[in-house]
C-alpha cells in the first residue's frame, strides 16, 4: 500500500479560539507562510485556502453558548479545514490573552492585501480581485498597481454568487468563471465576496480551481479603494477601529456591533471561567511553568507508547498519550509522530490517560482529524470528563466526537461495514408502496461530483419518495444541490417527495440557506411515509 500524502502543515503554531484553530503568526510570518504555499503549489497541485476570523465571523458562525447546534455549520467546517486562519479582529488577540494562548497580533486583511501585492512584486507573482463592485475592484487594482510598480494584476472579475435558495445550484456560472480565472494563472486568488460567501464559493470550486492560494478578504477592496475609511493608525493598533467605522455609518452598522460584541462577550465568558477552574484543578501546571519544568519530559515518546496489531490482515498503529498533552510534549516527539502520522495503515490515539489538552494541541487534532478524508485516524478511550468539559468549552468537541470510540473493539466492529462504501452512500426499501432512500455519511463537493442521478432516479421505480436522513451526518452548499435536483426532477414527474429525520447540524445548514421551506420536511420518517403512502394510494 502506497504512503498517504502528508497532511496540513502541523508545523505552524495555532490555538483554538471558540472552536477554530487561528494560526498565532505575525503579518510578516503570514506573509512568507503564503508564499511558501505557492512554492508548495508547485509540487503538489492542492489548491490551498487562507481565512481571516473576526468578531462578525464568529458571531455569525456559532451559538450563544457552547454545545448548541452552530449559527452556520458549513462556514465552520470550512474556516477548521482552511490552510491558514489569521486574526483579523483585536477582540480576538485579547480573548487569546485572557485565556492564557496569546497571539502574536492582528493581521488585518486591509493591510494583509497591499503588503502581499508588494511581496508579489519581488516574487514575479500574479494577483486576480474576485468581487466587490465593478468600479470599487478596479479602482483599488488601479491603486496597487500604482502603490506597487511592476505588480501584475491579470485578472479582474465582480460577478454575482448565490449562496442561498433554490437557485444555489450555479454551476454553470462557477465553471465560467473558474474557467476565466484559470486562463489567467494568478498565484494569489483574492476573493472579495464578503463571509460566508467567499469560504462557500471558495469550497464548491476547490478541486476545479488551478491557483495555488486564495485569500478571503471580505471588503478590503472597499478600504484600498478609499470608498471606506480606515481609522487612525493609533485607533487600529490599540483596538479602538471599530469605534471608528461604527461612526462612519451607524444606522448600518449599529446591530453588527452592538449585538454582536453582547455575543462575543458571551461566548467568551465560558472559557475564561473554564480557564480558572483548570487553574485551581491544576496547581502543578503552574508551578512546571514558573520552573521551566514539565510534565512532558517524563512522557517522551518511545516504543513503550506505541503499540500494534493486526486485524483482518491490517495493521493498526495505537500512540498512548500522556496525562498532559501539550506544545512542549509535541515538539518533543513531532518527528515521531509525523512519522505515523504519514504512513498509510490506521493510526488510533489512546487518550486513557489524558487529563488535560492546551488549545495548541486542540488546534493541531482539529487539524489533523479535519484532514483525515480516509477515514484513518482515530481516537479511543477520550472519556476523562475534565477533557471533554474543556474541549466542549473550546468548542472542539464535535470534530474530535466524529473520530472517537470507546475502545478498539468498538472501532474495529464499525470499520467493516465502513470499509464497502464511500464517505457518502445510500440504501432503499419500499415501504408502503413508497420508496425510502436512506443517506449515509458526509454529502460535500467531493462526493456531489461522484453521484449518479440517474441510477438513483431509477431506484426509485417510479414511486412517491422519502429520503431518511438519519445517518447523514453533513451536508454543505453543494450538498443541497443533491436534494434540489431530485425535487426538480420530481415536480416535473409529478411525484411527491419528502425529507425526514434531519439532525440538528442539517437542519441548520437547510435554515440558513434557506431552503427549508422549499421541501416538505417531517421529524419522523413514519409519518412521511403514511402521509406519501396514502398521497400515493
Amino acid at each position: 500500500m502506497n504512503q498517504q500524502e502528508p497532511k496540513n502543515d502541523n508545523q505552524v503554531d495555532s490555538s483554538v479560539i471558540l472552536g477554530l484553530p487561528i494560526d498565532n503568526l505575525t503579518m510578516d510570518e503570514t506573509i512568507e507562510k503564503i508564499f511558501s504555499m505557492i512554492d508548495q503549489f508547485k509540487i503538489d497541485q492542492k489548491p490551498r485556502l487562507v481565512g481571516s476570523v473576526n468578531v462578525d465571523n464568529l458571531v455569525m458562525t456559532h451559538s450563544w453558548l457552547p454545545g448548541r447546534t452552530p449559527r452556520h455549520p458549513e462556514m465552520l467546517e470550512i474556516l477548521r479545514s482552511a490552510d491558514l486562519v489569521n486574526a483579523d479582529g483585536m477582540p480576538l488577540v485579547w480573548l487569546s490573552k485572557l485565556i492564557g494562548e496569546p497571539l502574536k497580533e492582528r493581521v488585518a486583511g486591509a493591510d494583509l492585501v497591499p503588503a502581499l501585492c508588494e511581496a508579489a512584486v519581488l516574487h514575479n507573482a500574479r494577483v486576480f480581485l474576485l468581487g466587490g463592485q465593478d468600479e470599487v475592484t478596479n479602482k483599488a487594482a488601479e491603486k496597487l498597481v500604482r502603490d506597487n510598480p511592476g505588480l501584475e494584476i491579470c485578472g479582474i472579475a465582480t460577478p454575482f454568487v448565490n449562496i442561498e435558495g433554490e437557485n444555489i445550484d450555479d454551476e454553470k456560472n462557477d465553471l465560467t468563471l473558474v474557467d476565466q480565472i484559470n486562463q489567467a494563472k494568478p498565484d494569489l486568488l483574492f476573493i472579495g465576496f464578503g463571509n460566508p460567501k467567499q469560504l462557500i464559493w471558495f469550497q464548491r470550486n476547490r478541486d476545479r480551481l488551478n491557483v495555488p492560494v486564495s485569500i478571503g478578504v471580505g471588503g478590503t477592496f472597499d478600504f484600498i479603494a478609499g470608498n471606506v475609511k480606515r481609522a487612525p493608525r493609533w485607533m487600529q493598533k490599540n483596538g479602538l477601529e471599530w469605534i471608528y467605522r461604527f461612526t462612519q455609518d451607524p444606522k448600518r452598522l449599529w446591530k453588527r456591533y452592538v449585538i454582536g460584541l453582547a455575543k462575543f462577550a458571551v461566548m467568551s465568558l465560558p472559557l475564561m471561567i473554564n480557564r480558572s477552574f483548570n487553574r485551581l484543578l491544576n496547581p502543578h501546571k503552574a508551578k512546571f511553568a514558573k520552573t521551566g519544568v514539565t510534565g512532558h519530559q517524563l512522557t517522551t515518546l518511545d516504543s513503550k507508547n506505541v503499540e500494534s496489531f493486526i486485524h483482518e490482515d491490517q495493521r493498526y498503529r495505537v500512540i498512548c498519550l500522556p496525562r498532559t498533552v501539550d506544545r512542549n510534549w509535541y515538539e518533543d516527539n513531532a518527528i515521531f509522530l509525523q512519522f505515523h502520522i504519514n504512513q498509510a495503515s490506521p493510526l488510533l490515539f489512546d487518550f486513557s490517560e489524558v487529563e488535560l489538552m492546551e488549545s495548541s494541541m486542540m488546534a493541531f487534532f482539529s487539524k489533523l482529524l479535519n484532514a483525515d478524508k480516509q477515514d484513518r485516524i482515530h481516537c479511543i478511550k477520550l472519556d476523562h470528563p475534565a477533557l471533554i468539559r474543556n474541549l466542549k468549552f473550546n468548542r472542539i468537541y464535535d470534530v474530535f466526537e466524529r473520530h472517537v470510540f470507546s475502545s478498539t473493539t468498538e472501532l474495529l466492529e464499525a470499520q467493516p461495514s465502513e470499509k464497502q462504501f464511500s464517505n457518502f452512500y445510500y440504501l432503499v426499501n419500499i415501504e408502503e408502496n413508497v420508496s425510502v432512500i436512506r443517506l449515509f455519511g458526509r454529502l460535500d463537493f467531493a462526493e456531489m461530483r461522484k453521484i449518479n442521478f440517474d441510477e438513483i432516479y431509477a431506484s426509485t421505480l417510479g414511486q412517491a419518495t422519502v429520503f431518511d436522513l438519519t445517518d447523514l451526518e453533513f451536508v454543505d452548499s453543494s450538498g443541497l444541490v443533491f436534494f434540489i435536483k431530485f425535487k426538480k426532477h420530481f415536480d416535473e414527474t409529478n411525484r411527491p417527495l419528502s425529507l425526514s429525520n434531519l439532525n440538528p447540524v442539517t437542519q441548520q445548514v437547510f435554515i440558513i440557506t434557506r431552503l427549508n421551506k422549499l421541501f416538505d420536511i417531517e421529524t419522523d420518517k413514519v409519518k412521511s411515509v403514511a402521509k406519501l403512502g396514502v398521497a400515493n394510494a
